[in-house]
């Protein structure tokens, strides 16, 4: 049976992973672990959810665990807290088995479903292409799918949707941007793209000072 490792981590941190406004975990050291991990909150000797690590980035001082696929549980599971474990916690294949199989509430990455008309009408007050703005607020209500907006700067789609603004974008950072646009009802393409192609969720990173068009997906999109 399967053994998952699970990351004790302290308060405020692990409240803003299960409420999805921070995928990445700081850490002096990396790891070779990916896939999924349960996340336990320091002191409550209980697994309160689990994620995946995707992704390591060396940032010159610290590592960057980048999380995704986070899962709140309903009720904490309790575990025992093996003697020295400090970074990781080995659970045993009971425990292991009640956390995979514990109901959950899925977290929403990194934006909530109030986000969407902000990230939908983010201004972008450095546009140098000078194109001239939508009619209407651009909120979801106002356009209609197929309609792309003016071209958007990352950074500020970033902020809007609660996350942090990189300096250098990684693949699976802007892929979490592009789940957090989905569940706002919200598709992109790059601004450059004639073909206006939408991105799809397994894109690669275009780096942080790429822009990229909006638009209310289609229903079923």
């Amino acid at each position: 049976m399967q053994q998952l490792n699970a990351v004790p981590i302290r308060e405020p941190y692990i409240d803003q992973i299960l409420e999805g406004t921070k995928v990445v975990e700081f850490r002096t050291k990396s790891t070779n672990i990916r896939g999924t991990i349960g996340l336990i909150r320091t002191g409550s000797k209980t697994v309160v959810g689990t994620c995946e690590i995707v992704d390591v980035v060396d940032n010159g001082e610290l590592y960057e665990w980048v999380l995704a696929n986070v899962r709140r549980l309903k009720k904490p599971v309790p575990y025992h807290h093996r003697p020295g474990a400090v970074t990781w916690v080995k659970l045993d294949e009971d425990t292991s088995a009640k956390v995979l199989a514990a109901p959950y509430l899925e977290v929403l990455p990194n934006v909530a479903e109030e986000d969407s008309e902000e990230l939908a009408d983010e201004e972008d007050s450095g546009d140098e292409d000078g194109e001239d703005e939508d009619d209407g607020d651009g909120s979801p209500e106002d356009r209609v799918p197929g309609e792309w907006s003016r071209p958007r700067q990352l950074a500020g789609l970033f902020r809007a949707a609660g996350m942090a603004v990189p300096e250098r974008l990684s693949t699976p950072r802007f892929q979490a941007l592009l789940r957090a646009l989905r569940e706002a009802g919200l598709e992109a393409c790059l601004s450059d793209d004639l073909s206006r192609e939408a991105l799809r969720e397994d894109a690669l990173s275009p780096g942080v000072r790429a822009k990229v068009r909006l638009r209310v997906a289609a229903a079923g999109g």
